[in-house]
């Protein structure tokens, strides 16, 4: 490789990719950030549907769908379903639409729906999901591991994304409770602050300074 430096979105990211390219060169960390889009939130009082974006195994949908047959709300899908997963759905009477290929818009409209993000992801680079969903207003659940525990924080509820059990008990509670629901919505709004596009640009700015003074 012949990069001085090397970016990536996050510390987990970061020790990933010491690890897999075995390599000495600084590695600066430069976080994801929320684009200057159009989210436009409604009001819209007794959401009945819980967000899940995403299908691929990494998403670990097949737990959510054991944690959600005994509820009553719907889920709003986006990303492929198989078969399997579709007989799931059918055999045990859970409610859900699914959406494939969706638009920037189509998937604000999504946010809108909802009453909460449910993302117990196994395995992500960064979770840019989650922010989004908290620039929406909308709380998220998300897993207790890295990356998404540091970028969260205290900001969503994080669960153990193995535990079907966990994920059903926190889906209701965040359905029902609304002084929660409120509070972690706040939480996320603060949350977001830190992942501005300013911070991006200037962390970026002063490593292309720093290459061009090296020179």
């Amino acid at each position: 490789m012949k990069s001085k430096y090397i970016t990536t979105i996050s510390n987990f990211t970061k020790h990933e990719l010491k690890v897999l390219l075995n390599t000495n060169k600084e590695i600066k960390v430069i976080d994801c950030f929320l684009t200057q889009n159009n989210y436009k939130k409604k009001i819209i009082e007794n959401k009945n549907c819980a967000l899940v974006i995403g299908t691929t195994k990494n998403k670990n949908i097949d737990k959510i769908f054991l944690a959600v047959k005994k509820t009553t709300f719907a889920l709003l899908i986006v990303g492929k379903l198989d078969h399997k997963q579709k007989n799931f759905l059918l055999k045990n009477n859970i409610k859900y639409k699914n959406f494939i290929n969706v638009s920037e818009k189509k998937i604000i409209e999504l946010y809108n729906m909802s009453f909460v993000l449910v993302n117990p992801s196994l395995y992500e680079g960064f979770g840019l999901t989650n922010l989004e969903a908290q620039k929406m207003g909308v709380p998220v659940i998300t897993s207790n591991i890295s990356p998404m525990k540091e970028i969260m924080r205290d900001s969503a509820i994080l669960i153990n994304p193995n535990d079907e059990h966990e994920i059903h008990r926190n889906i209701n509670k965040i359905h029902r409770d609304k002084l929660l629901r409120n509070k972690i919505i706040i939480k996320g709004y603060k949350n977001i602050l830190n992942y501005d596009i300013k911070f991006a640009k200037k962390k970026y700015f002063d490593l292309y300074r720093k290459m061009l003074n090296e020179k």
